[in-house]
């Protein structure tokens, strides 16, 4: 009885190993990939560790988000989670000129980066983030792709968030109450 026990304690030792292994190697197959601002200081890395979309920035080598979740619930599924960062990032650079009569400085140059990330679940390709990275700022977008018959797509749930580094301060400005002053246009 001694030798079954002691061999059965070795498949279960063989067992959790393997199954340690295995979970390793799947955190250490997220790769994480990054796009930077023109003049090389603004970075934005985005990543998929276990299967959660996530991005972070940084601005001169200085954390700026840490990495904050990205994704969402929808009705044809929860693209939250279980998902992949596919291997191959476009990109393109932007420089465009456009002119308003109504601003501060009305001829405006605007010189960015763009990169698009694709996550796919399952084997396919769910959305595109599609990230615009100036010397100055970083916005991003979702570019959703159908998914079998479904008609429409209705966001349920909204992961993307924010992750700012312990002690971040901020600054607040109080605003008018809704619906108020010329034309009950306030806050404009």
């Amino acid at each position: 009885m001694s030798v079954e026990k002691n061999l059965k304690n070795r498949n279960m030792m063989k067992f959790f190993i393997v199954m340690a292994m295995l979970l390793g190697s799947s955190v250490a197959s997220a790769e994480n990939k990054q796009i930077t601002s023109p003049d090389g200081k603004l970075v934005v890395t985005v990543s998929d560790v276990d299967g959660r979309p996530s991005y972070s920035v940084s601005y001169d080598n200085v954390l700026f988000l840490k990495p904050s979740p990205l994704g969402m619930i929808a009705n044809i599924g929860d693209f939250s989670s279980g998902m992949s960062l596919e291997k191959n990032v476009s990109t393109n650079k932007i420089d465009e000129t456009y002119e308003l009569a109504s601003i501060k400085q009305s001829k405006v140059r605007y010189v960015a980066n763009e990169a698009v990330f694709s996550f796919t679940q399952q084997g396919k390709t769910i959305y595109d983030v599609i990230f615009r990275i100036s010397n100055n700022d970083v916005a991003f977008k979702y570019k959703m792709y159908p998914q079998g018959e479904a008609l429409s797509c209705v966001i349920r749930k909204e992961a993307t968030g924010f992750a700012f580094p312990d002690g971040t301060t901020t600054f607040l400005c109080p605003q008018s109450k809704p619906m108020g002053g010329f034309a009950r246009t306030s806050p404009s």
